[in-house]
């Protein structure tokens, strides 16, 4: 399938695709996100160097950024059979349209920003030994190792999961308790 490698929601996105069985009568292309449920379909019409597909950019503003697949599947005439003929990988990125006040743009994924906070908690758990509570009033807090542990691994869960995300791939939940 020669879908483009990379799109931009909220933008038009043309393509042609020549590995559509000779013998069909139509041809539609469906895209749904790796995460979430939404789901868009292109249906194809025949032109002279193979089968023609279209999205406007009323159908890609809906998309959400991250990895999505698409799958295309033809039919015989009459309708009566489907046939997969082609599948592949894409990546939605944001669109940086805006009106008014742009505001921050963060393009990171939620895994990565929750990993960035991880990491500052563990940081803040070093450094932060001493509080004042009140006008001359201080107040100490000793290292809990369990605190840091939990921090610890919660940081290598975040790991994890954003390696299985830029991989592309559905990850499965498994559940470990560690007990000290």
């Amino acid at each position: 399938m020669s879908l483009p490698a990379q799109i931009v929601a909220g933008t038009d996105m043309e393509w042609t695709d020549s590995t559509v069985p000779a013998d069909a009568a139509g041809a539609t292309v469906y895209l749904r996100p790796l995460t979430g449920s939404a789901g868009v379909a292109a249906v194809g019409v025949l032109g002279p160097d193979g089968w023609a597909f279209t999205l406007d950019a009323a159908d890609t503003a809906g998309m959400d950024a991250g990895p999505w697949a698409a799958q295309g599947v033809a039919t015989a005439a009459g309708g009566s059979t489907a046939a997969w003929f082609a599948g592949a990988r894409l990546e939605v990125l944001p669109s940086l349209l805006f009106s008014g006040d742009p505001g921050p743009l963060d393009l990171r994924s939620p895994t990565e920003i929750e990993l960035e906070a991880v990491r500052a908690a563990i940081a803040a758990v070093y450094r932060a030994q001493e509080y004042e509570v009140g006008a001359g009033r201080y107040m100490g807090r000793r290292l809990l190792r369990a605190d840091l542990r939990w921090l610890q691994q919660r940081e290598q869960a975040l790991l994890l999961r954003l390696q299985v995300e830029r991989q592309g791939r559905q990850q499965r939940r498994v559940l470990i308790e560690f007990t000290p």
